[in-house]
C-alpha cells in the first residue's frame, strides 16, 4: 500500500510522538509499504523524522484554508491510504478525503475535555471551543472510512454518535529493540520515584505525588517538567533535555504516570512516557486503566485513592520492586512490531472495502 501519514506538530521537538511515528512507519516499511509522511509545522529541519513540511500559519489560517502544496503533494502520490493524526479541523484533509480513503488517529477525547472545561468555564470562547469540536467532528466523519483509537473509551466518546464508521483500537506502542534499563538497581542507594509531565496539567496529579511524599518521607521523589515548590524529600526539576533527564532517571527506582485522569472525566490510558519507563526497566505506579495492567503484573501498580489502605500497599509495592528491572519479554503489549500489524491489516480492510 501506498500511505500518506498527514500531520499538524512541531516534529523539530523530537519529543514522544515523533518517536511514536517513527517506531510506526518503520515497521510499515519493513512490511514492504510506502509511506511519506507530510507534516504542517514551523520548520522540520531538526526533526529525527522524514517528511515533507508545510508551513504553520497560524491555528486557525492552517486549519481553515486550504494548503494547494500539501493538496498537490498528496494527490500527486496518491496513496491508497490517507492517515490523519487528528487534532482538530484541517480543511486540506477534509478536501482530499472525498478523494482518497481517510483514517483517523483518534489520540485524545477533544469533545470531552472542552465539555469539561465548559462545564467551569461559561465564557464565548469555551462555548465556541466546544461548539466547533462538535461541528466540524460530525463533519469529519461524514468522510471517514476508518478510525484507529488509542483507547475503546477515546472513541466511544468521540466517535460513538458514528456507529456504522469501522474501528480498532490500537493501544500506543514503541520499538522493543529500544529496551535499554536505566532504572537505578543499587540496594545501597534511597529509594527514589521519578515522574516525567508537562506544566499546567492538572490531571497529571502532581498535588497526589506531593501528598504521598509527605506521607512516605522515606522515599525521595523528582518531578520533571512542571515546575513547584520544593519539599524536603520532593524536588521539582522543570523542564530538562531527555540527555538530563535521563540522569535523574538513572537514579530513581520506580516511575509514576498520569495520576488523576479522572480530571478529564477519562479512565482509560497509554501516555507515551509510560512507555518510556517500561523501555528503561521501570516498575510502575498509575491513577488509570492501561493494557500494560490488564494481566495485573506485579510490576504495575494501580493507585485508586489516598486512603491509609492504598498508600500502605503502595510502600508495599515500592518495598518490593525497587530493585526489579522489567523485563523485555514482558512487554509485548506494546511492541510496535506487532500492534502495527494489527493497524496495516485494518488499513487493508478499509482499502478492499472501499475499492
Amino acid at each position: 500500500m501506498k500511505i500518506a501519514y498527514v500531520l499538524s506538530h512541531n516534529i523539530d521537538s523530537n519529543d514522544g510522538v515523533v518517536k511514536k511515528i517513527i517506531d510506526q512507519i518503520s515497521v510499515w516499511e519493513k512490511q514492504g509499504h510506502e509511506v511519506i509522511v507530510f507534516s504542517i509545522c514551523k520548520n522540520g529541519d531538526k526533526s529525527l523524522l522524514k517528511a515533507k513540511c508545510y508551513p504553520f500559519e497560524g491555528a486557525i489560517k492552517s486549519r481553515i484554508f486550504v494548503n494547494s502544496d500539501l493538496l498537490n503533494d498528496i494527490t500527486a502520490f496518491n496513496p491508497d491510504i490517507l492517515y490523519f493524526r487528528y487534532d482538530f479541523w484541517n480543511s486540506t484533509v477534509f478536501k482530499l478525503a472525498s478523494k482518497f480513503k481517510l483514517i483517523i488517529e483518534s489520540n485524545t477525547a477533544s469533545i470531552q475535555e472542552a465539555w469539561l472545561q465548559l462545564k467551569t468555564d461559561s465564557s464565548l470562547k469555551a462555548l465556541l471551543r466546544y461548539t466547533s469540536l462538535l461541528v466540524f467532528n460530525k463533519l469529519f466523519s461524514k468522510r471517514i472510512k476508518g478510525v484507529v483509537s488509542v483507547t475503546n473509551e477515546i472513541f466511544r466518546l468521540e466517535y460513538n454518535q458514528s456507529n456504522a464508521v469501522p474501528h480498532i483500537t490500537v493501544t500506543n506502542s514503541v520499538n522493543l529493540d529500544k529496551y535499554k534499563p536505566l532504572k537505578c538497581s543499587e540496594q545501597n542507594a534511597k529509594t527514589s520515584l521519578c515522574f516525567l509531565g508537562s506544566p499546567n496539567q492538572d490531571w497529571h496529579g502532581t498535588d497526589i505525588i506531593e501528598e504521598i511524599a509527605k506521607r512516605l518521607p522515606m522515599y525521595d521523589f523528582h518531578i520533571i517538567g512542571p515546575s513547584g515548590e520544593n519539599r524536603s524529600n520532593l524536588t521539582y526539576h522543570g523542564f530538562l533535555t531527555s540527555s538530563d533527564y535521563g540522569k535523574i532517571l538513572s537514579q530513581c527506582h520506580v516511575a509514576i504516570g498520569t495520576l488523576a485522569l479522572h480530571r478529564k472525566g477519562l479512565s482509560e490510558a497509554c501516555p507515551l512516557k509510560v512507555r518510556e519507563y517500561l523501555l528503561a526497566g521501570f516498575p510502575i505506579v498509575l491513577g488509570y486503566e492501561d493494557i500494560v495492567d490488564k494481566n495485573k503484573p506485579s510490576w504495575c501498580f494501580k493507585l485508586d485513592d489516598l486512603s491509609d489502605k492504598s498508600v500502605a500497599e503502595l510502600q508495599q509495592f515500592i518495598e518490593r520492586n525497587q530493585y526489579f528491572t522489567v523485563p523485555k519479554s514482558e512487554l509485548s503489549a506494546i511492541d510496535a512490531s506487532l500492534n502495527e500489524i494489527m493497524r496495516l491489516n485494518f488499513f487493508n480492510e478499509i482499502r478492499q472495502t472501499h475499492e
